[in-house]
């Protein structure tokens, strides 16, 4: 029998075995990337380091794969036309970057809730749908270690609650409606005020566009036949989440919380509005991936416990918070993906409140979006195997760091994942985006500052520039960089290889 060793370490793997007359080749896919690497080298725990970066190669080789069965069973495997080795080619590109990135990056935020709501004493985490579905089955992981603290997943969305949160016709709502921030079709803002389809309806796209200006919208809806069916609508509404909520079990624990991506921290509010509805209301408690500078104050929502501040540690230029809290879509619809419809408003079968859901047309397809729940939690499984929750200073370190170095440089290769993703950027599907693209001289030529700017957005025409200029061509990456070093860093770059 001839024995053949693969490795990448040119003493062990490969002069060791040689010596011994054993066929030694040398293995790419077992070096460490610069992620890995970073990890490895980082300094304090040295064991804990090793082990982080040990776990993050192994996933990325050899776990979260799919089997056969889930192979055959995914009926967009080819959607887009897609070879066999194509496709092979993007969901090896979604396990690395999972494994090297969002995985560690996941993993510490879900031990920064449990641990937080350990020590604050909460009975009860509800995970918000979608955003919420990775985050609640890598909690699941770690359920043995925190067993007081029971799991939930509750379907919601900001529009199933906020118009019933209200409750009634305000300017406030309106004003929520209109946000200039997230431009929303006419006719889903007014089948979000139950006047979908009536003759009010009718009339009022009669007479308006999207371009008419708001205050006159307000006035026109403000009239009190108008108001008076608003009401109607939104009170029935309210009465359908109200019972949904309960259904749940909201007000059967002293102490519960949410955990939800966050960013602006209005869900918790509108969930607290919702509980005071009965004399008894529970202590509501909110555990969020991020808040930006525009977050409500708690005095609003309640007790908030936020994995990246923005006013902790955002402000600070160069901050890897700061860097991903401005490009929070990423996180949110690429590390917290999910394959599950989005839930608009709930409806009553029989005795139960069921919720509506619509498809969710933008993001990744569901056999990568299978790819990246198996990898990450294959990351999840091993950390806590090895009994390494406690290391989890170092590992949200690592990760923060990790994230930061990807938002800033992402490599190229792993950039054929989400090539022709489109990122949904009004909160009623107002509007999308591509996240990256290939950039071209009439780009380079309008490109001021990107980073954190959102007028940025329309002159490039992507989400993420950094991840456009990936895949953009040398001669528009030299452009690039030298209209913001000079070409003298440029050249000096290029000398260095």
């Amino acid at each position: 029998r001839r024995w053949r060793h693969l490795g990448d370490h040119p003493v062990s793997d490969l002069a060791a075995p040689r010596k011994l007359g054993i066929q030694a080749e040398r293995w790419c896919p077992a070096e460490l990337t610069e992620y890995e690497e970073r990890a490895y080298c980082a300094l304090g725990d040295v064991v804990a380091a090793s082990r982080l970066a040990g776990t993050m190669r192994c996933v990325r080789i050899g776990g979260g794969q799919e089997s056969a069965l889930e192979k055959d069973t995914n009926g967009d495997k080819h959607a887009d036309g897609d070879t066999q080795e194509s496709s092979d080619e993007r969901l090896a590109a979604v396990r690395s970057m999972a494994a090297n990135i969002g995985a560690p990056l996941l993993v510490a935020f879900v031990l920064f809730v449990l641990r937080r709501a350990r020590e604050a004493g909460v009975q009860r985490l509800y995970f918000l749908s979608r955003r919420g579905e990775l985050p609640l089955k890598i909690a699941s992981v770690f359920q043995e270690d925190f067993p007081e603290i029971e799991l939930r997943y509750l379907y919601a969305s900001r529009w199933a609650w906020r118009p019933a949160a209200y409750g009634r016709w305000c300017r406030e709502l309106w004003d929520d409606l209109m946000d200039p921030c997230f431009p929303m079709d006419l006719r889903k803002l007014l089948n979000v005020l139950r006047l979908g389809g009536t003759g009010i309806s009718n009339d009022f796209l009669a007479h308006f566009s999207r371009e008419d200006n708001a205050d006159a919208m307000f006035e026109w809806l403000s009239q009190p036949a108008v108001t008076a069916a608003i009401n109607q609508g939104l009170t029935e509404r309210r009465k359908l989440v109200l019972a949904y909520l309960d259904q749940e079990g909201l007000w059967e624990r002293e102490r519960s919380a949410l955990v939800d991506d966050g960013w602006s921290g209005k869900t918790q509010r509108d969930l607290r509005w919702l509980l005071q509805s009965r004399e008894v209301v529970p202590d509501l408690q909110g555990f969020f991936f991020g808040l930006s500078q525009e977050r409500l104050p708690q005095k609003e929502c309640g007790l908030q416990h936020v994995f990246l501040d923005y006013d902790r540690e955002g402000a600070v230029p160069g901050s890897p918070v700061r860097l991903l809290i401005w490009r929070h879509l990423i996180p949110e619809d690429l590390f917290m993906c999910s394959a599950g419809e989005r839930c608009v408003g709930y409806s009553q079968t029989g005795k139960r409140i069921e919720p509506i859901f619509v498809e969710q047309p933008e993001g990744w397809r569901p056999r990568s979006v299978s790819t990246w729940h198996q990898t990450v939690l294959a990351f999840a499984r091993e950390w806590q195997t090895a009994g390494a929750s406690s290391a989890s200073t170092l590992l949200e370190r690592i990760a923060l760091a990790n994230a930061a170095g990807f938002l800033q440089a992402p490599p190229r290769e792993w950039m054929r994942c989400i090539e022709n993703l489109d990122l949904r950027v009004g909160v009623m599907e107002g509007g999308s985006i591509p996240l990256i693209k290939r950039l071209s001289l009439r780009d380079v030529a309008r490109e001021q500052n990107w980073a954190g700017s959102a007028a940025a957005l329309g002159r490039c025409g992507s989400y993420w520039p950094e991840g456009s200029l990936a895949i953009s061509g040398k001669w528009i990456k030299a452009l690039v960089w030298a209209k913001r070093h000079g070409w003298k860093w440029v050249l000096g770059r290029a000398l260095q290889g």
